[in-house]
C-alpha cells in the first residue's frame, strides 16, 4: 500500500471539481469545516486507495462526504456509509446532516447510506463488516472518538485505513478548543493507535497538519486494552444512559469479558464523577448567590452610610459658616 505525507497533493483535480461548492459560506461559516489541505488529503487517499467500503462517523453539513463521494464516483465498487449523531446541522436547525449532497450534489448519492439519530454503535451492525477506510470526526473530546474507534475496530479490514481530522484542534485557537473544550482526543488517538502514521504539513508546529491517516498494523484488535484505557482520561461530556447501552451491547459482543468489565467500571467511575462535579457546581453557585446577596446588602448598607456622611458634610458646612457669624455677633455686643 503507497500512502505518504505528498497524498495531499494526488489527483487533486478530482477534488477541484466541487471545491466551490465546498467554500460556500452558510451563516458565514465555510460549507466545509476542512482546510484546502484536509480535503486534498482525503480525497488523494481515497483516489489512490480505491477502497470498496468506506465508512465515515461525523459528517455535519456533509463536507466530508461530498468529497469522498466525488472522489469515488468513477469507481464501480464502492460505497459510502456515513454516521451522524444529529439528524440536523448542528449549526442550522432548518437543515438536515448532510445537506450539501443533497442540495448541490443529488447526482452522487447512488453511492451513499446515510444513518442518523444515534451513536456509532448503534448503526454499525448494519453497516457490517470489511471497511477498509473509516474517518473519525465527531466529538474532538473526550469519550468522543475513542468510543467510535473502540465501536469500529472489530468491522475494519486487516491493515484498514484510519482517518481523523482536527488532530492538532487543540492548537490552532486554544483558548477555545484547548482549555474551554479540551479537544485533545484525536490527537491523542492520533498518537496512540499502532500503525504506520501519515500526515500532510500545513506548519502546525512547524511540519503537521490537522489531518492525519494510521495504516493500522495487522495486531490491531489484539491491542484493544491499550485503547480503553485511554477512557480513563478525564471526561468533557456524558453520554446518556441509552447511548451507553448501545455501547455496552456492541462491546458485549466484540470484546471479551475483562474489557467489558473495565469498560463498565469507567462508564461507572465517569458517572460518578460528573455528579460530585454537578455537585460541587451547584454548591459554588448557591455560595457564590449567597456572596452576591450579602454584597448587595454591604452595598445597600454602605449607600445608607454614604447619605449619612453626606448629611453630616452639609450639616458641618453650615454650622462652618453659621459658627463665624455667631463671633461676630457676640463680639459686637461686647464692644
Amino acid at each position: 500500500m503507497i500512502l505518504d505525507n505528498n497524498i495531499d497533493k494526488f489527483e487533486t483535480n478530482i477534488l477541484m471539481q466541487i471545491n466551490h461548492i465546498l467554500e460556500q459560506k452558510h451563516n458565514n461559516r465555510t460549507l466545509s469545516e476542512m482546510s484546502f489541505t484536509d480535503r486534498s488529503f482525503l480525497n488523494g487517499i481515497i483516489r489512490k486507495l480505491k477502497p470498496n467500503k468506506i465508512l465515515e462517523i461525523g459528517l455535519a453539513a456533509g463536507g466530508s462526504s461530498a468529497i469522498i463521494l466525488n472522489a469515488i464516483k468513477d469507481f464501480e465498487n464502492s460505497t459510502l456509509y456515513s454516521i451522524d449523531y444529529n439528524t440536523k446541522y448542528y449549526q442550522d436547525n432548518s437543515k438536515n446532516t448532510g445537506f450539501i449532497v443533497n442540495d448541490y450534489l443529488p447526482e452522487l448519492k447512488n453511492k451513499w447510506n446515510l444513518y442518523t439519530g444515534g451513536v456509532s454503535a448503534k448503526f454499525i451492525e448494519d453497516i457490517g463488516n470489511n471497511i477498509d477506510v473509516c474517518l473519525l470526526d465527531t466529538m474532538h473530546c473526550n469519550p468522543g472518538e475513542i468510543l467510535d474507534f473502540l465501536t469500529v475496530l472489530p468491522y475494519l479490514k486487516e491493515n484498514a485505513i484510519l482517518i481523523l481530522h482536527d488532530t492538532l484542534l487543540y492548537a490552532m485557537e486554544p483558548y477555545i478548543y484547548n482549555f474551554r473544550y479540551g479537544c485533545t482526543t484525536n490527537g491523542t488517538l492520533f498518537s496512540a493507535i499502532k500503525g504506520k502514521k501519515i500526515y500532510p504539513n500545513e506548519g502546525h508546529f512547524g511540519n503537521f497538519g490537522n489531518i492525519g491517516a494510521i495504516i493500522l498494523d495487522s495486531d490491531i484488535k489484539d491491542r484493544v486494552f491499550d485503547y480503553i484505557y485511554l477512557l480513563t482520561l478525564p471526561w468533557s461530556y456524558l453520554p446518556t444512559d441509552l447511548d451507553i447501552m448501545y455501547f455496552q451491547k456492541l462491546f458485549s459482543k466484540n470484546y471479551d469479558a475483562k474489557i467489558n468489565e473495565y469498560f463498565n467500571g469507567i462508564v461507572l467511575g465517569n458517572s460518578k464523577n460528573f455528579i460530585e462535579m454537578r455537585k460541587t457546581n451547584e454548591l459554588n453557585n448557591s455560595f457564590n448567590n449567597k456572596l452576591s446577596d450579602f454584597d448587595n446588602k454591604f452595598i445597600s448598607f454602605d449607600n445608607k452610610l454614604n447619605l449619612i456622611d453626606n448629611k453630616l458634610n452639609s450639616l458641618i458646612n453650615k454650622l462652618a459658616w453659621w459658627i463665624p457669624i455667631k463671633k461676630l455677633e457676640i463680639n459686637s455686643e461686647m464692644i
